[in-house]
């Protein structure tokens, strides 16, 4: 069973025992630790579960008193996939039909290739490209990125998460500085509320502004409050029953950001966002509930659009050089090259 799970993951992952205090054990019922359990894990959620015994013929002879552990287990199994939530209808799929909108707008969007689970669900932003076509009128072309590629005249925005402890190089921070210095936006969030990643991401948030502290975004922020062409209001959100049931109930956000003339250069998510695009609701993750998470993602992204159109390149401290506002490649007129042509179709682009 190992063997496989592993080969239907490529190898990114291995199945490992499940440790007496996780989630899978504890979130209705009590498993205890002696009971073998085996899991494969992307570090934001199970993907495979393994019993080593038997568990079935219990559930097929109904010995629910004598064998109650048996399913008990079935039961802990069945509310980790679902979050405690009720199971999806058929007639409300994960899997989004193809749009038909008319979009206005191109955005290329950076996957930094940082660490070693740098993509830890790859169903989530061509997902969110769906819903952000059909919903945003915005076509979102994901490039899959080195640091060292980035290019902030072209693409104003660059996502990073992870599921731990990441390190970047100096010279690529004085990259990464560069990218957000030419009118690029770093995005980052800690997938499934990775307390490692959040570590790592701060100190190198600390080696590209030393004088700089990530602080909270105000809830009057155009992120929140959704000022920008096709983006929705996000001052309420709704976090995941798992983080609430850790940390108390809330419903504001808590981006922070580091702030630099006059935009949000990074935005930076503690709680889990790049869950919450895939849509399920598996407990366990420290972040905001799935249509949350999109919303913030794409109005994310269309703040960083429409800063970038907008702001000066700083080549020093005595000579500007704007960017190139309505640029074609960024769609911010919604037109073509020539300033006349067709609305760009919503089409997702993998690189």
């Amino acid at each position: 069973v190992k063997r496989i799970a592993a080969e239907v993951v490529r190898g990114r992952y291995a199945m490992t025992a499940i440790g007496a205090t996780a989630a899978l054990r504890h979130v209705q019922f009590s498993i205890p630790g002696d009971v073998p359990l085996w899991g494969l894990s992307n570090g934001v959620r199970y993907l495979w579960i393994h019993s080593p015994g038997d568990v079935s013929a219990a559930w097929q002879s109904n010995l629910s008193t004598s064998q109650a552990m048996a399913f008990n287990l079935a039961a802990n199994v069945y509310f980790y996939a679902t979050g405690k939530h009720r199971l999806t209808g058929r007639l409300h799929p994960l899997r989004l039909p193809g749009t038909t909108g008319v979009s206005v707008r191109r955005v290329r969007m950076a996957m930094l290739k940082v660490g070693g689970n740098w993509n830890p669900e790859p169903a989530a932003w061509p997902r969110l490209a769906q819903i952000m076509a059909a919903e945003n009128r915005t076509t979102l072309i994901l490039k899959k990125e080195t640091i060292d590629e980035l290019n902030g005249r072209t693409t104003p925005v660059a996502h990073l998460t992870g599921t731990g402890a990441f390190h970047v190089p100096w010279r690529q921070e004085t990259k990464l500085h560069l990218f957000l210095s030419h009118g690029g936006t770093l995005f980052a969030d800690a997938a499934g509320g990775s307390r490692a990643f959040r570590r790592s991401f701060r100190r190198m948030v600390v080696d590209i502004y030393p004088t700089k502290s990530l602080v909270p975004i105000n809830l009057s922020s155009a992120i929140y409050v959704g000022t920008m062409p096709d983006s929705k209001v996000a001052t309420v959100v709704k976090y995941r029953r798992a983080f609430i049931s850790r940390h108390g109930y809330s419903l504001q956000p808590q981006l922070l950001g580091i702030r630099r003339h006059g935009r949000w250069v990074i935005i930076f998510s503690p709680q889990d966002i790049t869950g919450g695009l895939l849509g399920l609701h598996s407990w366990g993750i420290d972040g905001y509930e799935p249509k949350s998470a999109q919303t913030l993602a794409a109005n994310i992204i269309l703040y960083a659009v429409e800063r970038n159109a907008h702001h000066p390149v700083r080549q020093n401290s005595s000579s500007q050089e704007p960017v190139h506002g309505g640029h074609p490649e960024h769609g911010i007129s919604g037109q073509t090259g020539n300033g006349s042509g067709p609305s760009v179709p919503p089409e997702i682009i993998l690189h």
